[in-house]
């Protein structure tokens, strides 16, 4: 983990949490839907987000994808919400995703790991574009 903060350290975009040491890159008009939902997408084993399926892996990448997209892009809520439909009913369903998997990244190691690792997986595959 020392290695891989050492890196993000020399990348302008990135940025270290003083609290919790994680890595987090600036807000970039580059980032788009299309990408992050590729890369959520391939992480989870090639699901489909924008499926109205209320499994457990479904959800959760959703949550995630809907973390990332409001915090990354300039996407609203209510965008963000429309991107995925017909499983998203409107912008409550991103706010009400994003408190929720916001909560179970501080207290489930298993979705804090998935949550970096799919930023990592983001900024690999943004880097190579």
């Amino acid at each position: 983990m020392e290695e891989l903060l050492e890196a993000f350290k020399e990348d302008p975009r990135v940025h270290i949490c003083t609290e919790c040491h994680r890595p987090y890159f600036t807000k970039r008009k580059s980032l788009d839907a299309e990408t992050i939902t590729k890369a959520i997408s391939k992480y989870y084993g090639g699901i489909d987000l924008k499926e109205k399926n209320r499994k457990q892996n479904y959800v959760i990448a959703r949550q995630i994808a809907f973390k990332i997209l409001h915090s990354y892009t300039s996407m609203s809520l209510k965008e963000c919400a429309d991107y995925y439909r017909p499983a998203t009913q409107d912008h409550t369903t991103a706010l009400h995703g994003i408190r929720v998997i916001s909560d179970r990244i501080k207290y489930e190691d298993r979705i804090a790991e998935d949550y970096n690792n799919i930023i990592e997986l983001i900024i690999h595959d943004h880097e190579l574009n």
